[in-house]
């Protein structure tokens, strides 16, 4: 005689483990509460105040005087008249000095490593910059340098 054993529904259970540890969110919770406070003891440690307009107090208690200074415009007017240029720009103002004169943008393709798209582009900013002047030509422009 073979007996079977058969389950009913009733007979099934269910095993339930609750996760071990803190849920996602309260460890998110804590880790940018964390941040927080390490940003802003750095900021105070650093000398550096959270909002921009107030100022730092001194060693007697009185706030500090503001340690702007009042440029001249004379320096202003100098500063403006310095030319910040990436190497590529001052490559191609050294060809314009050397000729001394307005040349035809297909000599200065000679004479440079870079494509005809790239001398576009650098002749293009140096004549916005007020640097340069083009002048059409034919087929190609000629290139003066204005500010030397």
């Amino acid at each position: 005689m073979t007996t079977t054993n058969k389950l009913s529904s009733f007979d099934t259970s269910v095993i339930y483990e609750p996760p071990k540890g803190p849920p996602n969110t309260t460890v998110l919770l804590v880790s940018f509460l964390v941040l927080i406070a390490v940003g802003l003891l750095l900021t105070k440690l650093g000398g550096k105040s959270i909002r921009k307009g107030e100022a730092k107090p001194a060693e007697d208690g009185k706030p500090e005087q503001s340690k702007s200074k009042v440029i001249p415009l004379e320096k202003v007017e100098e500063k403006e008249d310095k030319l910040y240029l990436l190497p590529d720009e001052k490559g191609v103002v050294h060809i314009l000095k050397q000729a001394g004169k307005p040349i035809r943008q297909r000599d200065i393709e000679k004479q440079v490593t870079f494509s005809k798209a790239k001398l576009s582009r650098i002749l293009r900013g140096l004549e916005e910059r007020g640097i340069i002047k083009r002048i059409p030509r034919g087929n190609t422009n000629l290139i003066e340098l204005i500010k030397k």
